[in-house]
């Protein structure tokens, strides 16, 4: 219940839409996670394959730049070896 609070009142004050603050709000408690999930790893990825620089996505993520490239290259070195 105190997310749906949280969310109408970000939702308000930053003038997003309900689904951007929804999504925020997951990022959000993603970030106060000790781990990167094997998605966050691949949005990452795909936003860099996009042409987005390290910068704009840390912004989203609402960290810093180096803090997404760690993320990024820790989370490719946990993902077990592909059988070709």
């Amino acid at each position: 219940m105190k997310e749906n609070w949280f969310v109408l009142a970000l939702a308000a004050y930053h003038t997003m839409l309900p689904e951007q603050a929804f999504e925020y709000y997951e990022k959000l408690e993603m970030r106060q996670k000790n781990y990167t999930s094997r998605e966050e790893i691949e949005d990452i990825q795909a936003m860099r394959d996009a042409g987005m620089k390290w910068d704009e996505i840390g912004e989203i993520y609402g960290v810093d730049k180096c803090t997404v490239w760690r993320r990024l290259n820790r989370g490719k070195r946990r993902e077990p070896a592909k059988c070709i």
